[in-house]
């Protein structure tokens, strides 16, 4: 008898929330397209609990672990490849050249998913991507690019730091090194990026994880090769092309 009771109090307590989560106001505080400003918070506190249960698991297993110098000296390691990979780039094309870069995860486990392949997708394939196409014909007067223009816009992605199955710590450097090279670029006129929220992406698929960064370099007047066009940009600093205004098209997944 107790255990019923206990089962038809649960299910009673179940009927209660669901009535009171009836109704526009309480759906619009769990949707992402009505509520950013509420979906962003919770997304925090979320990824706040997986790093506190990563850290929780890994002491398991390593007691001893300093997950805060660990953290530093994996972003600090991957900073450094990516300034001497942005160097190289520079060398290779020309200092007075535009750059723009990606920084992306990598589930290399994964197939179809190593830091090359995942370069020719990341920020350029979903949502609303920065490098497009101009297409006065398609919906929001652009397009994709196409398998080849991807790969056209420059050098194959490289790895610029292997966190082996740790997920959360991959994470965690894809973030920061993207929010320091958003800083970077604040000084640095010559250098962009494609990403629009740091840490907004991560690794989906299996270990090792990987981060990877990609460099597209401009030509001589300051445009992306192949006639692909930055959408945050007015049509007359785009491209080459004479074209209006890039709007946002419909969000789908």
């Amino acid at each position: 008898n107790k255990i019923q009771n206990q089962k038809e109090a649960a299910k009673r307590a179940r009927a209660v929330y669901r009535k009171s989560t009836k109704g526009k106001k309480s759906k619009a505080l769990s949707n992402a397209r009505t509520n950013p400003r509420n979906n962003a918070r919770w997304n925090a506190i979320a990824k706040e609990r997986r790093q506190q249960e990563w850290e929780e698991a890994e002491r398991k297993v390593r007691p001893n672990v300093d997950f805060s110098k660990e953290k530093d000296e994996a972003v600090e390691a991957a900073m450094a490849r990516f300034n001497g990979a942005l160097a190289k780039v520079r060398h290779d094309y020309g200092e007075d050249r535009i750059i723009t870069c990606n920084v992306f995860g990598a589930s290399a486990g994964t197939t179809g998913n190593s830091v090359e392949e995942e370069g020719l997708r990341s920020s350029l394939m979903s949502g609303f991507p920065t490098v497009v196409v101009a297409d006065p014909e398609e919906e929001g007067g652009w397009r994709l690019l196409c398998a080849k223009e991807r790969r056209d816009l420059g050098p194959p992605g490289i790895m610029i730091a292997d966190l082996g199955d740790s997920r959360p710590l991959s994470m965690h450097v894809e973030e920061q090194v993207q929010l320091k090279v958003q800083e970077m670029a604040k000084a640095d006129p010559l250098l962009r990026f494609l990403w629009k929220q740091a840490g907004k992406g991560g690794p989906q698929g299996t270990w090792p994880y990987h981060v990877g960064a990609r460099f597209f370099v401009h030509d001589a007047s300051g445009f992306l090769p192949g006639g692909v066009c930055q959408r945050c940009l007015g049509p007359s600093e785009c491209c080459q092309k004479d074209h209006p205004p890039l709007e946002e098209k419909p969000f789908r997944r």
